[in-house]
């Protein structure tokens, strides 16, 4: 069966989406170096455009807060996010978790960011 360069953009997505954009690019290189596919990258690039276009979840900043009376730390973390990746989220979803303690957790694109209180405790626990 012949791998088209859609299947690979589908498969690059999800891989970015689970384990962030670095570990879907290496991930993709290195396929298509070993199965001699280097001929596809212009192609898969144009559909993992698309993909990413069409799907709007992958466009969609997620925060992790731990009440609702946060709104600077959304504006923050949108303004954050813009700044790093060049992209404006088309959507912003929030959910509460008051297990964080305080700051927050967001994903946008793959990208995990974590500045919560709960991370930072966990962090010097383990040292």
């Amino acid at each position: 069966m012949a791998l088209r360069s859609a299947h690979l953009a589908e498969v690059y997505v999800h891989i970015a989406q689970k384990y962030g954009v670095g570990v879907a690019t290496e991930t993709l290189t290195s396929f298509m170096k070993r199965k001699k596919l280097e001929a596809l990258t212009d192609s898969v690039r144009t559909h993992i455009r698309s993909y990413i276009h069409k799907n709007t979840k992958y466009n969609t900043l997620q925060i992790v807060l731990p009440h609702s009376e946060a709104a600077r730390t959304i504006d923050t973390v949108t303004d954050y996010v813009h700044r790093t990746t060049g992209i404006v989220p088309s959507k912003t979803e929030i959910q509460i978790d008051a297990k964080i303690i305080g700051g927050f957790k967001a994903s946008f694109r793959g990208i995990s960011y974590d500045g919560s209180v709960r991370r930072m405790i966990d962090s010097l626990q383990a040292q």
